[in-house]
Parts: C-alpha cells; structure tokens; sequence
C-alpha cells in the first residue's frame, strides 16, 4: 500500500523514442498497420519488401507524416539479401533495436491450399521457407547487433492457425504448420538469447486486409464472424497495438509470449459445415 502523501509511481512507457525498428512485409497489410502504430510510437523505422514502388512509398507516406522512415527492398527469403536489408538499415538508421518479422502468408510463390494427401515437397517447402525462414533469417541477422547492445525486442506474426484447433480449416494443413512453428521458434530465441534479447510472438486472427477478409465471400465472413467472441473484423491497428507493447518498455518483464489477436476467434462453437468450410487469411 502507498504511504499517505506518496506520489503514485510512473506507468510503464510505451514509447519508443530514440529507437530503431525494421519491420519485414511492411508495405501493406498488417505490417503497414505496425510499421505506422511503431512510428506513432516515436520509433525510426525501416520497412521492407521485395518491390521498389511499395517500399518507397510506404517510407514516404510515414515521413509526409513527420516520421523518420527508411524503405528497404528485400527478398527475405535468401538469407543474402537478409544480411544486406540489415546492413542497408544500420548504415541509414544506426542499428536495429526491434524487429518485427511480418513476411508471411497462406499462399505465395509456389504454394497455397492442399489437402493433406495433396501436399508435395515442393509446395511444403516453399511454405516453410516463406512463413519460417524468413523470420529465421533475420532474426539471425539481427541478433548479434542486440546482443552486442544487451537489449533488444523480436516480435514475431504468426496466425491464429497455429495455435491449436480453435479456427479449423481443410486446405490449410501446411500454413497451419509453418505458423506453429514460428511459435516454437519465438520460444527458442527467447531462451538462447535472453536476458539481451527479448522475444515475442503475435498471432492475429481475421484481419481487413487485401490478402484475408477482403478477399472473402460474404458466406465466408459471416461464418468465421459468427464464432468470435467480439464478432468484428480485425483491422492492421489492432495488431499494431501488441507489436507497440511487446517493443517497448511497458512489457520489459514478458519474454517468450505469443499474444493472440484475434476478436477471440474459436471460442464460438463450429459446426461440422463450417469445419470444412475453406476460410482464407
């Protein structure tokens, strides 16, 4: 209990003042939504993505803002053009303090929905490579420039898909298993590379993005909708919202987290036709 006459103790900072970010996928989605909600929080940030258009101005529209804001083009699925994306950053913006590893998805170059006695090694492997790797990679990347440091945040997205059970899906076997896996990767670098590094995991659900409700039949909507505890689509700044906590000072204490985003998705029932029922994000 507080003496009489004590000044209440200051809340946790959620800013982000003097700190450097790089968020991969930052040019649309839910990366765009957290590269914005980071720099809001007072951080420079370097967004990156494989088209030249899409990186420049996703920086310029966040320095039009009054940001400080660097574009990166990268394929962060070759662990060369990692290293240079995290060169490039240092030598623009000084060093890497967070990184959000967003590059991801249920479909891409080379692969997409399978039923599981579809899936081919090539596909599963253009998957894992997309939805793992990536984070992998860069996590590699930056860790030594962290550790160097003593301190640091990897924020990791993964999906409400590889969280269990909870939003079933025929077809999506092999996402639902890369993104499982980008959990237990967040674990690992949270034990190997504490206390330095702090490491965390967001799992967003259905978000209004090009790639997930947006692209989705009103049937399918409504289905995934009527089994959410908060049964609203989720939009960019939701996420946003964790990825600026788990960055900053106000979640020094919290390591090894994965932090659900989802409107509560799964807690509703599901219906064997909904089951089977194909629902993309």
């Amino acid at each position: 209990m507080r003496a009489r006459g004590q000044r209440p103790t200051a809340s946790p900072s959620f800013s982000l003042d003097g700190r450097v970010a790089l968020v991969t996928g930052g040019t649309s989605g839910i990366g765009r939504g957290i590269a914005r909600g980071l720099a809001d929080a007072g951080a420079a940030v370097a967004v990156a993505a494989r088209t030249r258009s899409g990186v420049e101005e996703a920086a310029r529209t966040l320095r039009d803002s009054g940001h400080r804001a660097v574009g990166v083009v990268a394929d962060v699925t070759g662990a060369d053009e990692v290293r240079h994306m995290v060169d490039t950053v240092v030598d623009e913006l000084g060093t890497v303090d967070v990184l959000v590893n967003c590059v991801g998805g249920s479909s891409g170059p080379g692969f997409g929905h399978q039923p599981l006695l579809d899936i081919d090694d090539d596909a599963f492997d253009r998957c894992f490579r997309f939805n793992v790797k990536t984070q992998l990679y860069a996590a590699q990347c930056v860790a030594p420039l962290m550790l160097a440091r003593g301190r640091g945040s990897i924020i990791n997205v993964a999906s409400v898909q590889g969280r269990g059970a909870r939003v079933p899906r025929a077809g999506g076997a092999t996402y639902s298993m890369a993104k499982a896996a980008v959990v237990q990767l967040t674990y690992a670098m949270a034990i190997e590379w504490a206390p330095a590094i702090r490491a965390n995991c967001i799992a967003p659900g259905l978000v209004a993005t090009e790639g997930g409700l947006k692209r989705a039949d009103e049937r399918t909507r409504d289905a995934f909708l009527s089994r959410m505890a908060l049964p609203r689509p989720g939009q960019p700044e939701d996420v946003a919202g964790a990825a600026v906590f788990l960055a900053s000072d106000a979640s020094a204490w919290m390591t090894g987290v994965t932090v659900d985003v989802n409107g509560g998705a799964g807690l509703a029932s599901v219906t064997a036709e909904e089951r089977l029922h194909n629902i993309p994000y």
